[in-house]
Order: structure tokens, then C-alpha cells, then sequence
């Protein structure tokens, strides 16, 4: 059990730095009491092995209380991102059927949550006055396969729920360790989204081995010279993060950033343009591009980059790591001679379990020659090397900024607007574009607006084109080159890549229709930032 590695380091460390963030320092003895108490406290409630807790979060301590404590209690939790919106929210906790909502840090509780509620608060003295009756308790010792549920988009137009046990996080982070030397001397920074699988990668990576947790606030996040500013002062050695996110902090200063030594790239296509460009600020990091998917959880396949990135050659995806193999096959699941393409799977023994819907489980996980595998819908070419080369997608799935989206789920979203007659999603640049066919046209804003309360903000298009009809195919079915492309917002964009990753994570912030932003909204700074 990956908390049992962290009950170690309690017992070795318990001195040492766990969590640092705004709301305070804490030490592995203090986590330790504190989410001890938190599993007393929620077996008392009747929490145990074979229920499943919805955790409420924000970004900060607060959430890792909560997890350790699930854990302990022998439950499996799911984390509900408080940043999405409430209605997904309560389609993927209607999937999971949780016995209780435990709110982690100062949220309100919505009101359509139906469920039981504890809250925990974001500091250890807070945590400690309102658990005092439980800090000298007996922790639950019972234990039970299922660790975690996950939620990606859906090609059913519904979140789809993966549940995973408990054995391949710590397979992973074992790995992980091992491979990059990381120890108790390091410190790590949590940049994941809250409500996807990476999250526990950069949680329980560093409390495994007695290292520190960094965490920044959900702002810090979106303003560029706060992130590098963060990152300095917290003198971060290990980073896991996405290329977007890396354009971000790209844009946040010049200085240099000396203490970072590995930084671990995954969720998107990795260029060597990129990491020329961050070797300037992160002299002496080492790059490594990870994949895997939710499915295959944290990461099951890598490419450790050599220090020369010169050229623009395509970054493989890589090999697999221990008991792991990353596979091109054809489509009679006939492994692909080098420059074959073929579908990707990935074959471990460390899969999660599968759907919530058995029927996508059987389609998706299938017993091959090697094991037990999962077919991950992405194409690719073996190289020379035996190293992967990523080809695209053989589905209409689409990657964005990290994150999968399904277009089914934007199309159905779209479709139950009324006066809405159909609707197609193109992903054009790196920006999701919605192509509406309507009877009684609807303002961008208010399709933009009923989407907002439906779909996380990554989801949402940055552009809507209203149509009287689509141009079609002798098929029959749309002609999605044939749509027109939108002009950009007053015929001037972001002039490089960082503002243009900028624009799009701050489009979502402050919910503008255009495609991009103009200059003077980059020159916005934190200040604006922080108080949406």
C-alpha cells in the first residue's frame, strides 16, 4: 500500500518537512497525527473497506490529509477538482455512489451535493483543534483492493470512471525513484490537475521517501512570473509537468532556476524547440518525457533525453519501464516490424481495473500473448532503437494541453442546448473551435455559459462559428475541412508560444469567446488573475 511507504518515513523522519505551502509547514510526525486522526474520525462514521469517499478539494494541504486518511480507513477515494463545474462534478460522484463528502480546505459545501459532509482545514493547527479527539487513537488497519477512482471525458458524452487498486502506484513510484535517483533531499512540486491520475504521482512520489511537498495556490499557477517566483523561492528540484506548463514558466522570467535537476514531461507532445528553450532557465535539469494514460496509470512508458536537443526531430515516446511494455501491434495484435504503424498498447500487470462500464472494460483491456493489455487508441512506429515514435490518434480523441477530450462529450453538451441542431468540435491549433448548426440562433456567450456549467473550462471551445447548415460529404457526413477556419480576435494573436499558452489557459480564466487574446490582455499580472 502506497501509504504504508509513507507511514515509514513518518517513523524515520518525523522531523522532516512533508508539506510546505501558504498555509504553513508541516512535518511527516504532524501528517501523520493529522491524518491518523482524520481515518478515526471517518471510521467512527462507519467509512471502511468497500465504500468509496468523494473528496471536496482545493489545491493545498487540506487535500493531502484527506487522501492518506481514506487510504488508512481500507476506502477508496475519488477527488471531486472544486475548480469544475457542479453538474460534472455530481455525474461522476452518481457513478461511485460515495457514503460522504469530505471537504478538503475552506470551500462551501453546494447544496446539491446530497451526502454526509466532514470537513478538514488547509492547516495542521486547525486539523489537530478539531480532530483533538482523536489524536490518540488506534488507526484503522483494514485494507481492501480498490484504492482510487478516476474520471476522463467521455465518447459517450459522460464522464467515464476508471477504478484502480492499490498496486500500481507504488509500482510506479518505486520505479520512479529508482530510476531517477530522487531522495529524501528533494523537493517536489504539485502542478497536476486535482481531479486527474498524475496528481498522485506528485503527491505520493516525495512522501515515500521522505522528501517535501511543495504546493502552490490555484493562482500561482495561471500567472507566469508567480509561478517562476514560486519556483524559486521554493527551490524546486523535481518537476512534473506538462509542455504547456513549461511554456508558462518559460514565461515568467529569464533568470535562471539552478536547483531544479529533473523535470518529467508528459500529457502532450514534447518538442526539442521546448526544451532548448527551458535548458536557459534549468541549466542542470535532466528531461524525461513519460506516457502512459489513466488507464495505464501514471506513467508506463519513457524517454530519457540525451543532454544534445539540437535538430527538431520527433521525441519518441520511448520503452517500457519495469514490468511494463509498450507495444505497436496490428490489427490482428501482431507486433509491427520498425516503421509498421500500428496501434499503441501498453501490457503490465500494473493496469488499473478497468471501467465502470464492463462492457468498454472488455473492449478496452484484452489478455494478449505478453499479458494483460490496454489498447490506447494512439498509433505509433517502432524505431530502429526499439523506441516508440507517437503517429497520432486512430479515434476522433483529441489532447489538449494535457488533458483528453472527447468530442462526443463537447457535441452532446452543445446538442442539448436548446435551438441547437448539430454540432461538430475541431481542435485547430491547440484551440477547441464548436461549429453550430441552429434553428433559433444562440450568442456564443450564452452557448459558452450553459457549456461553463456543464463541462470543465479545458473542455469549452475558446470559439463558437454559428451555421445555417454544415457542408457535407456524398456521404452524407461533414465535411470538417471544408468548415471555415475563425478569424483571429482583432487579426492579431500572441506572438510567440508561451503567450499563446498564456492566452489559452487565461481564456478559460475569464471566459472569453475569441480564439485568441490580444497582447494587452497578457499584460493583465497577477493582481487580475488571483481575483477571479
Amino acid at each position: 500500500m502506497i501509504h504504508d511507504r509513507f507511514l515509514v518515513q513518518a517513523q524515520r523522519t518525523p522531523d522532516a518537512l512533508a508539506l510546505e505551502s501558504v498555509h504553513g509547514a508541516c512535518s511527516y510526525r504532524e501528517l501523520e497525527q493529522v491524518s491518523r486522526a482524520l481515518a478515526c474520525s471517518l471510521a467512527e462514521r462507519g467509512v471502511g473497506p468497500g465504500q468509496t469517499v468523494a473528496v471536496y478539494a482545493e489545491r493545498g494541504p487540506a487535500l493531502v490529509f484527506c487522501l492518506l486518511a481514506v487510504l488508512r480507513t481500507g476506502a477508496a477515494f475519488v477527488v471531486l477538482d472544486a475548480a469544475y463545474p457542479i453538474a460534472r462534478l455530481l455525474a461522476c460522484a452518481q457513478q461511485v455512489h460515495p457514503r460522504l463528502l469530505l471537504v478538503a480546505g475552506e470551500l462551501a459545501v453546494p447544496a446539491a451535493f446530497e451526502l454526509p459532509v466532514a470537513r478538514v482545514p488547509s492547516t495542521v493547527s486547525a486539523a489537530r483543534a478539531l480532530l483533538a479527539a482523536f489524536l490518540e487513537a488506534e488507526a484503522p488497519t483494514l485494507h481492501a483492493p480498490l484504492a482510487y477512482y478516476s474520471f476522463t471525458s467521455g465518447s459517450t458524452g459522460a464522464p467515464k470512471g476508471i477504478a484502480t487498486s492499490h498496486a500500481p502506484l507504488p509500482h510506479f513510484v518505486d520505479w520512479h525513484v529508482e530510476h531517477g535517483a530522487l531522495d529524501a533531499a528533494d523537493r517536489f512540486s504539485m502542478l497536476s490537475g486535482l481531479g486527474h491520475d498524475p496528481l498522485l504521482r506528485d503527491v505520493f512520489t516525495p512522501l515515500s521517501i521522505g522528501a517535501a511537498l511543495c504546493i502552490p495556490t490555484q493562482a500561482t499557477l495561471f500567472d507566469a512570473e508567480a509561478l517562476f517566483a514560486w519556483f524559486e523561492q521554493q527551490r524546486i528540484t523535481i518537476a512534473h509537468l506538462t509542455p504547456a506548463f513549461g511554456q508558462i514558466l518559460l514565461a515568467g522570467g529569464t533568470r535562471t532556476l539552478p536547483s531544479l535537476r529533473r523535470m518529467y514531461w508528459g500529457g502532450d507532445v514534447l518538442t526539442r524547440s521546448l526544451l532548448r528553450a527551458i535548458r536557459r532557465i534549468a541549466p542542470h535539469a535532466a528531461h524525461t518525457n513519460f506516457y502512459g494514460a489513466t488507464e495505464t496509470p501514471q506513467a508506463m512508458a519513457y524517454f530519457e533525453l540525451e543532454p544534445e536537443l539540437e535538430g527538431d526531430a520527433p521525441i519518441p515516446l520511448g520503452r517500457g519501464i519495469t514490468d511494463a511494455q509498450l507495444l505497436v501491434l496490428d490489427a490482428q495484435q501482431r507486433r509491427c516490424a520498425p516503421g509498421e504503424l500500428g496501434e499503441l498498447w501498453i501490457c503490465s500487470p500494473y493496469l488499473s481495473d478497468g471501467y465502470l462500464d464492463d462492457a468498454q472494460t472488455a473492449a478496452r483491456f484484452v489478455t494478449l500473448a505478453e499479458g494483460r493489455g490496454y489498447r490506447t487508441g494512439d498509433l505509433g512506429r517502432y524505431l530502429e532503437s526499439g523506441d516508440v515514435l507517437f503517429a497520432g490518434r486512430r479515434d476522433d480523441q483529441l489532447k489538449l494541453r494535457g488533458f483528453r477530450v472527447e468530442p462526443a462529450e463537447i457535441v452532446g453538451a452543445l446538442e442539448r442546448v436548446p435551438g441547437v441542431e448539430r454540432a461538430v468540435v475541431k481542435l485547430i491549433e491547440q484551440q477547441l473551435i464548436a461549429y453550430v448548426q441552429h434553428g433559433t440562433a444562440a450568442a456564443p456567450s450564452q452557448l459558452r455559459e450553459q457549456l461553463l456549467a456543464e463541462l470543465p473550462s479545458y473542455m469549452v471551445p475558446q470559439s463558437f462559428v454559428l451555421m445555417a447548415a454544415f457542408p457535407l460529404l456524398p456521404n452524407g457526413k461533414v465535411d470538417l475541412q471544408a468548415l471555415p477556419v475563425p478569424q483571429r480576435a482583432g487579426g492579431r494573436g500572441p506572438r510567440n508560444e508561451a503567450e499563446r499558452q498564456l492566452a489559452l489557459i487565461w481564456t478559460e480564466l475569464l471566459g472569453l469567446d475569441e480564439v485568441s487574446i490580444d497582447k494587452s490582455v497578457l499584460e493583465l499580472g497577477g493582481d487580475s488573475l488571483s481575483a477571479i
